[in-house]
């Protein structure tokens, strides 16, 4: 089987509302049977470094250009076959992100975002962990609840 090579990256961001902590999630739908709650990331481009690509896919994502990296969290390898006969490996950069201000632009998104964005919308950690998509990611979440958890 042919192989394609995906280097991704994305962004865990968290907000400090009150006393407790919200990530920002976004509902994806690609197809009737695959779709679900996942954090903003997508593909880097060209000669792009992986925190560079994660709050650039991140703005695009929301439309929040207000925050910072705190730190990278962790490069998940994955492998998946597709219908386009190819067996698709992926490298995903995550980055944990602390959203300054609730400023907004207007979102950048592409034909295939546009078309696979359901909603975005900021949750609390453990709701959070319940509708992540992926069991990898809700691991990750998990990390960063621990480190949000040693912070407050």
């Amino acid at each position: 089987m042919k192989v394609k090579k995906h280097n991704t990256a994305g962004c865990f961001l968290v907000r400090k509302k009150r006393r407790s902590w919200e990530i920002l999630l976004i509902y994806k739908k690609w197809a009737e049977d695959n779709q679900g709650w996942i954090p903003p990331k997508g593909h880097m481009e060209k000669g792009e470094a992986p925190e560079e690509a994660a709050k650039r896919e991140t703005r695009e994502e929301t439309g929040y250009t207000n925050f910072e990296i705190i730190k990278h969290l962790e490069t998940l390898h994955i492998e998946y076959p597709w219908d386009d006969g190819y067996l698709h490996q992926k490298s995903i950069h995550y980055f944990l992100a602390k959203l300054s201000n609730n400023r907004k632009k207007e979102l950048e998104q592409s034909k295939q975002e546009k078309g696979s964005t359901v909603e975005i919308s900021w949750l609390n950690l453990k709701d959070a962990e319940k509708k992540l998509l992926f069991d990898d990611e809700r691991q990750i979440l998990k990390k960063v609840i621990k480190i949000l958890t040693n912070k407050s």
